[in-house]
């Protein structure tokens, strides 16, 4: 249920902005589902991920990372918390054994134990520390924008787009899907000019993307 609950939530989020203003009445769904908005007021969201107790966390593309609750589990979120800002294009998010992770054009980080801070008390002034996990990747924003999920033995999974639409690199990293475990890099895919989501799937663990 929480699956069909996320896969139904990104939809709403990922309509274009001349959209924002649609009447979720207007939207046709199966019999004996029900549609609702959760959260309102994201700036550019891309990818979300569910935490272990609920939570759930947000990569803004406009350089910041949020955590929505629910905290009485009405079905709507009833506080937004940045846990990271001032990032550049801040699009991918995974969480992984407690730890969230999210990704800038040509660095990916870390927040380890990231719902046990939410339950402290919380103060507006305090930010949690955010650890420097992969660098060194291109820094061109044409097609840089990431995706990150990992696979059960907490490998990373990223990509890095191509620098343009049509063209070849001396970089081996570009056009990649990526993998990274135990500090080293793995090629996972080559020839793949932008991929914008990916997911294991449940039975075979083979990763599609598109």
């Amino acid at each position: 249920m929480k699956k069909i609950f996320l896969n139904i939530f990104s939809i709403i989020i990922f309509f274009p902005s001349h959209l924002s203003a649609i009447d979720v009445e207007d939207l046709q769904i199966e019999e004996g589902f029900q549609i609702s908005v959760f959260a309102e007021d994201l700036d550019s969201p891309r990818q979300m991920v569910e935490g272990s107790e609920g939570t759930i966390f947000v990569a803004e593309r406009n350089g910041q990372i949020v955590a929505l609750k629910d905290s009485d589990n009405n079905g709507q979120a009833d506080s937004k918390i940045i846990i990271a800002k001032n990032l550049s294009y801040s699009t991918g998010i995974s969480f992984f054994d407690g730890d969230i992770y999210f990704s800038e054009i040509s660095k990916i980080w870390k927040i380890e134990d990231i719902e046990e801070f939410l339950n402290k008390q919380y103060s507006s002034n305090e930010m949690p520390k955010k650890i420097l996990f992969v660098d060194n990747l291109p820094e061109d924003t044409w097609h840089g924008w990431k995706w990150l999920k990992h696979d059960e033995e907490g490998g990373l999974y990223f990509n890095v787009g191509a620098p343009c639409n049509i063209c070849l690199s001396d970089n081996p990293q570009y056009a990649s899907i990526l993998k990274f475990k135990d500090g080293e890099l793995a090629y996972v895919a080559k020839g793949v000019r932008n991929s914008v989501g990916f997911d294991f799937h449940p039975i075979t663990k083979k990763l599609f993307f598109y």
